[in-house]
Parts: C-alpha cells; sequence; structure tokens
C-alpha cells in the first residue's frame, strides 16, 4: 500500500568525506533529510538506486562538494522536493581508478516525475563542464559563477554572504511580520468603530 505516516528524519547531521559521499537513499518513501550539513566531500547526498517516492531534501548545505544532489533512482520517483539548500561547489573530482573527471553538478535529477527543484542558493565555478542544475528545472534558485576553469569557490567569502543574505531576508520578514500586524490591528478598529 501507500504510505501515509513519515518513515524518517535524517536532521542536524555533520559529515565530511573527502572522496566519498555524506548522505544517500535506497528504495525509500516518505523520509525528510533536513538541516544536514556536507562538508568536502565528492557527493553530498547520492539516491541512484530503487525507487524514491515523497521524498524531502530540504534547508540543507552542500559546502564544497564536487557534486551537491545526485537524485536519480534507477527505479523512479515521484512527488519529491529539493528545496532550500545552499550550494558551495569545489572542485571537479578527479576519478583515479577510472582516469577520468566524474561528472560536475549541484544538483542532478533524472527518472522522477513530479519533483521540484525550488529556492536553492548555489555558488559555484564559471567552468563549462559545470551543470547547476541538471534534468530539472525549478523557480526561486540562485546561482552565481565565480571562479575560473576547475576552480572551488571560496567557501570563507560564500558562506559570509550566504550568511549576509539571510539576515536580510529574516529581517524582511520580520518587517512584512510587523506591517501585517499593525495593518490588523488597523483594520479591527475600523471594522469596531463602524459597528458602533
Amino acid at each position: 500500500g501507500v504510505r501515509s505516516t513519515r518513515a524518517a528524519t535524517i536532521k542536524n547531521n555533520y559529515v565530511s568525506v573527502p572522496g566519498g559521499i555524506a548522505y544517500g537513499g535506497a528504495s525509500c518513501e516518505m523520509v525528510v533529510f533536513e538541516g544536514n550539513v556536507a562538508e568536502n566531500c565528492k557527493c553530498g547526498f547520492n539516491f541512484d538506486t530503487f525507487h524514491a517516492d515523497r521524498i524531502k531534501i530540504i534547508n540543507n548545505q552542500f559546502i564544497n562538494c564536487n557534486q551537491g544532489i545526485n537524485f536519480a533512482p534507477s527505479g523512479g520517483g515521484t512527488n519529491n522536493i529539493i528545496d532550500r539548500n545552499i550550494f558551495t561547489v569545489g572542485k571537479q573530482f578527479f576519478n583515479s581508478v577510472l582516469g577520468s573527471y566524474e561528472e560536475f553538478y549541484a544538483i542532478n535529477v533524472r527518472y522522477c516525475s513530479s519533483t521540484t527543484t525550488n529556492n536553492n542558493y548555489v555558488l559555484g565555478p564559471s567552468d563549462t563542464n559545470f551543470k547547476f542544475l541538471d534534468g530539472v528545472s525549478g523557480v526561486n534558485n540562485t546561482v552565481i559563477k565565480i571562479g575560473g576553469v576547475n576552480g572551488g569557490v571560496d567557501n570563507s567569502v560564500a558562506m559570509t554572504d550566504l550568511m549576509n543574505k539571510n539576515i536580510d531576508l529574516r529581517d524582511q520578514v520580520s518587517n512584512l511580520t510587523s506591517q501585517a500586524a499593525q495593518l490588523n490591528q488597523e483594520k479591527t478598529a475600523l471594522t469596531k468603530s463602524l459597528n458602533e
């Protein structure tokens, strides 16, 4: 049958595996990956086996990873969400066993239907081999190209920039919330005076 409750939440973890994979899954349904950090990994998140249904990858940070998220379940996937993640991309990974460079991207999606990638923030190199969003499109994704060919990103600068943007957005939300509360009070007072 179709699962109706969350199977698992993988939350608030930190993983650094140079040349390896930080997080992954296979044959999953209703799993949430939230608030995790992957740093200095070949791949931040890999899901390439069996099926993936109603998976959420939200509010994670992929710092200096060669590949951010590889979401390509071989058995297909539906209704998955990749949202509000931050990527600062490292150099392209050279696989010494194969003798070649591996694919180079922030988000790669394959074999999925109804999968959204929205509100992600990607800082990556100006390398023609680099794919920011591969196999999928989305809305409100911010993509900034910096650095040279096969160059990484200065993560201290990138993270400072992201933190400043987050502070600005938080302040804007706070101001809008205050304005909405003020307007609501004025509306209530006006409605009350009209009813008297």
